[in-house]
Parts: C-alpha cells; sequence; structure tokens
C-alpha cells in the first residue's frame, strides 16, 4: 500500500484474481466505514468514505503497466461518479465466464 497521489493510494496484491482484489477492497472499504472517522468538510458524508477502482492483470511480456493503472484510475472516478463509498471494477473477461460456466 503506498499514497499514489494526494488523496490516492495504490495496492499491489500478488497471486489474487479479481475476486480476491475486490474481497480486500470491500474489507477495507468496510472497515473505514466502521471507523466512523468524522469529516466535517464533506459534502458526501459526516465521516472518511473510500472508493476504489480495482484492476488486475497476468504479467506477460509486452503488457505495459502504466494500462493498469490508468485503468484502475478510470474505475477509481467511476466509483466516485457513482456515488463514492463503493468499488468499481471492470466485468469478468469473456474467455473467464466461458470457463466458469462449464
Amino acid at each position: 500500500m503506498a499514497r499514489y497521489g494526494g488523496e490516492e493510494f495504490a495496492c499491489i496484491l500478488a497471486n489474487n484474481d479479481q475476486a480476491q482484489a475486490v474481497a480486500v477492497a470491500e474489507r477495507v472499504r468496510n472497515e473505514i466505514n466502521r471507523l466512523s472517522i468524522k469529516h466535517a468538510y464533506s459534502s458526501i458524508a459526516p465521516h472518511i468514505t473510500m472508493s476504489f477502482g480495482v484492476a488486475t492483470m497476468r504479467p506477460e511480456d509486452n503488457l505495459e503497466p502504466s494500462k493498469l493503472v490508468m485503468q484502475a484510475d478510470e474505475l477509481l472516478y467511476s466509483a466516485k461518479k457513482s456515488g463514492r463509498n463503493r468499488i468499481a471494477y471492470p466485468p469478468p473477461a469473456k474467455e473467464a465466464q466461458r470457463g466458469a460456466s462449464r
């Protein structure tokens, strides 16, 4: 876990698939809500909330890490635009859906 921007953090999880990464994000989001840390200047909630953009990848020789960061950033802003205090992630890949339905 590391600060990535003013109010943004990045969490890199090795050997986790999308479902596991979303579960981690949900645990963190729930714990922050449970702490109920006051946020007097927020127009969203009286306490601190967290929004997440979850992006996952399998390392490949031709993969650019910046694409993963861009996807996570787009998903984060999607979560914020959808009401905040939520998790946004892409739908499962079609290959994964076919494999799961067998």
